[in-house]
């Protein structure tokens, strides 16, 4: 089957190969979600799509979910349909809800590219960083530092070091929306076909970014509150295609980023390559003799700031894992006994 509609969404060979194996559905991208309500992108268009009771019950342990990105299989007619089927994902970005539970929200499906945005007046943070470079990572995407607002501020090269000191390779560009600084790069970053997902706190800019891409005013941009806080524009998910035909999805801003998943490896790369030299293999860099992490620390090669949030977010990934399997179990137990 031809899919030329769909092609301008991201359709590809695997998707392709996934959906030949569904009779009586027809395959669909989620473009815009808003708690149980979906909108969908189809070969014949846009149509409103529901869940099957039975997901709307499960949601909070069913990681089939539809979200933002997702492809999907559909049945339905009129510009209404029902979601039967979510699709193999290529990658999911999701985070730990805030507070103190185990749940998770996931944030997009299908991402290509997570743009990780920190302005430039306040809002810069390496320790928040680096949080977002480890979730990314494991996510399957790969992340891109933009650093935006960069007319407000006369350390934009400073902050440019700082960056590189945590993100080993990873791209980062400086941007501003009203000197138009860095647009040009950003244009050039993206590619047709693929699909880009522009996270941060309110107010760093990641709406007036889509607007430039897509060619005019489609999201709603705020200022940033007197108290350095941003005020929420974004307040659902929604996905767009750009001048260039590439794919970007907005969405709304996030407070604090609490941790879901996280590859170590990839986001705190000089640690690893330190801990190779460690006296013991399973040492825990605190206090064991010979640690070549610690020493690292103590001559100035690696900072005590990016150890102790090493740690940090290596404690909360543990804590996640515990909750997550204890929940796996209960809710295990509550299938096999629904009436206990």
């Amino acid at each position: 089957m031809e899919y030329n509609n769909l092609s301008r969404y991201g359709l590809n060979d695997r998707i392709r190969h996934l959906a030949s194996s569904y009779d009586g559905l027809f395959l669909a991208r989620v473009v815009a979600t808003q708690r149980n309500n979906f909108q969908l992108m189809s070969e014949t268009g846009e149509m409103n799509a529901s869940l099957p009771g039975k997901w709307r019950i499960s949601e909070e342990i069913n990681e089939n979910i539809p979200v933002i990105g997702d492809w999907v299989m559909a049945k339905g007619e009129n510009e209404q349909a029902v979601i039967r089927e979510v699709l193999p994902r290529q990658s999911l970005f999701k985070r730990k809800t805030a507070g103190t539970t185990s749940l998770e929200q996931v944030i997009a499906a299908n991402i290509d590219t997570v743009f990780i945005c920190l302005s430039a007046d306040g809002n810069f943070n390496l320790r928040r960083m680096e949080r977002y470079l480890a979730s990314v990572w494991s996510s399957g995407a790969t992340p891109c530092i933009i650093i935006t607002k960069a007319d407000l501020t006369e350390k934009v090269e400073t902050l440019l070091m700082e960056a590189k000191t945590v993100t080993f390779g990873t791209k980062v560009i400086v941007c501003s929306a009203r000197s138009e600084l860095g647009l040009s790069q950003l244009d050039d970053y993206l590619e047709t076909g693929k699909t880009y997902v522009f996270v941060g706190s309110s107010g760093v800019g990641k709406s007036t970014m889509i607007n430039h891409l897509v060619g005019f005013d489609i999201m709603e941009t705020g200022s940033v509150r007197s108290d350095g806080k941003g005020r929420h524009t974004t307040t659902t998910r929604e996905l767009f295609i750009t001048i260039s035909g590439a794919i970007v999805i907005d969405t709304p801003g996030m407070r604090e980023f609490q941790l879901a998943e996280a590859d170590f490896d990839d986001a705190f790369p000089d640690i690893a390559e330190l801990s190779a030299d460690c006296r013991f293999r399973d040492c825990s860099h605190i206090s064991e003799p010979g640690c070549a992490v610690r020493e690292a620390c103590e001559n100035g090669e690696l900072s005590e700031e990016r150890l102790r949030n090493f740690f940090q977010m290596k404690k909360e990934i543990k804590y996640q894992e515990k909750r997550t399997r204890e929940k796996a179990v209960k809710f295990g137990k509550q299938t096999k006994n629904p009436n206990k």
